[in-house]
């Protein structure tokens, strides 16, 4: 079975191991240091019920008498919310939605998990502008990073940097519970990145199909699940490409070229599974999930 470097993937990983601490005090994994000034007591509930006016029909936790998370549970559910986090009021002010809510994600299957990193990665090169124009120089993901998540404005330096978008500044603070293991109970979720107002992702998002408004001057829109309507009846914006109204996502484009390099057999049949959430008035109202053959 064919599978990555194994030595070159150890080196990276050793050459940033600190980098990749959930708690390290210079640089904690996916988080701002400089936030753990304003952790707040309990919060730790709003990673994974998006606020303090969340109903507690099926889940009685509330920010008086939080649950707590082990550090591998915060670790999911910190790379989760930089992506999927609803906007409103953070702690220090109001936040724009996290870059891939209320959009459809293209997830292509292989037969194994190298398979299926594979096939959802796009051709990346600064001399052919791809997946879009970058620099390699300034490309980084956010774990390489020196200077810390700014609650400011501004566009991604490339596509790794787009990938790892740190949409909030977070902190995690751990504490040892009775069994002197690592928890988290405490936390604080501030403003991050936001993308510059005429901002197009259209291009740059591989794994998201677009397609354009009633209004073309306003440009194009991530395809989505709606309670009212099936996945599949935007079919067309998911799998075709038609000019200037609908574009499927790059990496089923990308599909195509693997298949003109000898690499995939056009006979061959691949899943695909669209993932999502849609929210109303603050509430999680759909996680999506539909299938399709390409």
């Amino acid at each position: 079975m064919k599978k990555f470097d194994r030595a070159k993937l150890e080196t990276y990983f050793e050459n940033h191991k600190t980098r990749f601490d959930l708690f390290d005090k210079k640089y904690p994994f996916y988080q701002s240091p400089s936030a753990r000034e304003n952790v707040q007591s309990g919060a730790i509930i709003q990673l994974y019920f998006q606020g303090k006016n969340n109903a507690t029909l099926f889940e009685h936790s509330t920010i008086t008498a939080p649950n707590k998370l082990t550090a591998a549970e915060a670790a999911r559910f910190l790379i989760a919310f930089q992506g999927f986090d609803f906007g409103g009021i953070k702690a220090d002010g109001s936040a724009q939605t996290a870059p891939l809510l209320q959009s459809a994600i293209a997830l292509i299957k292989g037969e194994n998990l190298f398979e299926t990193l594979l096939l959802n990665l796009h051709w990346y090169s600064s001399d052919d502008e791809e997946p879009f124009n970058f620099s390699y120089a300034k490309d980084l993901p956010a774990w390489e990073r020196d200077e810390e998540t700014q609650a400011v404005e501004r566009s991604p330096n490339g596509y790794v940097d787009l990938l790892t978008w740190q949409a909030r500044r977070i902190y995690l603070q751990p504490e040892r519970n009775e069994n002197d293991e690592i928890i988290v109970k405490n936390t604080v979720i501030m403003r991050g990145y936001s993308f510059p107002k005429g901002f197009e992702r259209k291009g740059k998002e591989t794994m998201l199909g677009f397609q354009s408004g009633k209004d073309k001057t306003k440009g194009f829109y991530t395809v989505r699940f709606n309670e009212n309507k099936s996945l599949w009846r935007n079919s067309f914006s998911l799998l075709q490409n038609i000019l200037d109204d609908k574009n499927r996502a790059k990496t089923l484009s990308w599909l195509n070229e693997l298949v003109n390099e000898g690499y995939l057999n056009r006979t061959d049949s691949l899943p695909i599974e669209f993932y999502g959430m849609t929210h109303d008035s603050q509430s999680i109202a759909k996680l999506g999930l539909t299938q399709a053959a390409f």
